[in-house]
Formats: C-alpha cells, structure tokens, sequence
C-alpha cells in the first residue's frame, strides 16, 4: 500500500513503527494504512509545528511545566494511561495554545513506544474549573481544527475516554462548534460530568486520581511528567515569548482554511487512489477562520 502513495513522504516504515497504527485500528490493514499516510501528511501540512518538538522548546517546555499534559503514575483497570489537563493554567502570556498542542503530541510520541499502551490506550480527564470566559475567547475554530485533526485523525493512540469535569456554560458551546468534526465513535466517548464527580468515578476509581479530581491520591504534582521529559533541562530558566511563535501561528491558520468544514474533512476515502488525502485549493476568507469562538463584546 505504501508504494502507491509516492506522495506522501513515508519516513519511517519499520515493522515496529507500522505495528502501532495496525493496533490502533484493530489490525484492519486499510484503516490502519489510512492512519499512517495522515499521520505523515499532517506533518507535512503543518512543517512550523514540528519544527524542533523536542521538550526544551522554550514553548513546549511553558506548557509541560504548567502540566500540558499532566500523567498520572497509575492505570486505570484497563491498564490505560491517564492524561490530565488542569484548563486553567493556562498561561496565555506565555506560550501558545498551538505549544500546548505540541506538547501533548510530544508527550504521546514518547508514551506510545510502550506495546501495552498501542494496545491498551489512553484516557483523557480536562478539569476546566476557573478556566475563564476570556481564556475561552482566544480559542479560534482553527485551532481548535488543528488539534482535531492531529490526535483523532492523524495519530496511533486510542482513546478509551474524554472526560470534561467543572465545565462551565462557554465550553459547552465550545462543544457545540466541534462537534460536527468528530467521529461518531469519539462522540460516543465524550462525557460531560459538570460538577457530579461520583460520575467520573464510575468509570475512573477514585483511588487512582488525584485530590482536584475527588480521588484518594496527592494534589497532582504539575511538574512531574515535565521532570520526566526535561530531566536536567527542567529547571534550567528560558525567556520566552509567544509572540516569538505569531508568524507560525498565522501560517498554520491561513493553510487550516483551506476547506476545513464538516463536508470537507473527509475520513472514508480510498487508502490507494493517488492523492485522495490532499485538501482542495478552495480556501475561505481569513476573516472567518480568525473570529474567536466566543466574543467578549
């Protein structure tokens, strides 16, 4: 199947790599080559962030040390990892929600070596308590896109479960925006707690979550998976500014507008016809893909 795509630049095609995208989708070969060819063309279309994804970006390092993401130490039952996002640390003087992206896609390139997490998967819990109406109001459709794009339609990892607890109103109609690009069986997946935290704990045991998230564990400590990847590097001090990344920004926004609507992101097409991943030349008005979800007017 690879050979047939020679326009997408496959560079990386050895048994091991290529095994973790069969068990992303249950070893159905077609799926799974459809997986691997949009895991590449995601990187192509978006060169400027992937531009030194290490964990020393000054940027990516902002967001690992504010807990983008955080990781808790044990699985679930299902022998799952649990990735942790406290929303409202959120820095947005310093570092970007595009470097918050980057630092999960990091964060997952590094976890998914493991054979028992490409088997057994990943859940992700987002506590939005105190995240604000204003930190809403910087999330574009576009990124918001971008970020969809990357970990459901262009990544190895299962998702067993996308937990939201404390949302406020704003995030629900956030919701209502995306909802249109995701996948019936991401949907069925997304669960919407509020404030009922025994919920959340019907599916996730309380012994293995963190005190913010009602459980028996410590406070998340939001240092620790940023230790884990910085190791030495992690205390060392870095002047950084976003607006240091706006151009990038800007770039990936203006490529994001080309045809991204819900009839547009198609994800059924054929896995061997030359060319059937690229999108269409049509782009939309900047002005558009710009606007903020939420207006504070």
């Amino acid at each position: 199947m690879i050979i047939t795509r020679p326009d997408i630049g496959f560079l990386r095609t050895d048994d091991a790599f290529i095994l973790r995208f069969l068990r992303a989708r249950k070893f159905n070969h077609f799926e799974a080559f459809r997986l691997l060819a949009q895991y590449f063309e995601y990187r192509q279309q978006n060169l400027d962030m992937f531009k030194n994804l290490k964990a020393t970006d000054p940027g990516i390092k902002q967001a690992l040390k504010d807990g983008f993401p955080g990781v808790l130490s044990n699985l679930d039952r299902y022998g799952r990892k649990i990735l942790v996002l406290f929303a409202a640390n959120w820095d947005q003087s310093r570092y970007t929600f595009v470097d918050i992206l980057r630092a999960i896609l990091l964060s997952l390139e590094s976890m998914i070596e493991d054979p028992e997490l490409q088997v057994n998967g990943f859940i992700l819990i987002i506590d939005w308590s105190n995240f604000t109406f204003k930190q809403a109001s910087k999330l574009t459709p576009s990124m918001l896109r971008l970020a969809i794009e990357g970990l459901q339609d262009s990544y190895p990892a299962r998702f067993g479960g996308i937990h939201f607890v404390n949302q406020p109103w704003y995030i629900h109609a956030l919701y209502t925006v995306i909802r249109p690009f995701l996948k019936d069986k991401t949907r069925k997946r997304i669960f919407m707690h509020g404030n009922n935290l025994n919920s959340l704990h019907l599916l996730i045991h309380p012994e293995i979550l963190p005190s913010e998230l009602g459980g028996m564990m410590p406070p998340y400590d939001m240092g620790t998976w940023a230790r884990a990847l910085l190791d030495h590097a992690y205390d060392e001090e870095t002047d950084y500014c976003p607006e240091s990344y706006t151009l990038s920004v800007q770039d990936l926004e203006r490529d994001l507008d080309k045809n991204l609507s819900p009839k547009t992101m198609k994800r059924s097409q054929s896995v061997v016809e030359p060319g059937v991943l690229k999108r269409p030349d049509k782009v939309k008005s900047e002005e558009d893909n710009m606007q903020p979800l939420l207006s504070l007017d």
